[in-house]
């Protein structure tokens, strides 16, 4: 718990997000990629942190941060706007 516990700082999931929270549901809005609409979803607050729960990552690894074209190495490079190094 304590290893999860600095992740509800933030979170994966937009407080602007949740429509309906109360003791038996939690409601909040996602994009359907098949569709591009957004979508309602509405689970109980253990199916909640069980969704929540794969978004933190196992002990001693690290999240992806940047990749592509803003990977940390790759930012100095660009501020100076050498292009190719």
């Amino acid at each position: 718990m304590q290893y999860a516990g600095r992740y509800v700082r933030r979170p994966p999931i937009a407080q602007y997000r949740f429509t309906k929270i109360t003791d038996g549901e939690i409601q909040f809005w996602t994009k359907d990629k098949i569709t591009r609409r957004r979508v309602t979803i509405s689970c109980t607050p253990q199916e909640f942190v069980a969704r929540l729960a794969e978004h933190v990552p196992d002990r001693y690894r690290n999240a992806v941060r940047y990749f592509g074209l803003l990977p940390p190495s790759r930012r100095r490079a660009l501020q100076m706007g050498c292009f190719s190094c």
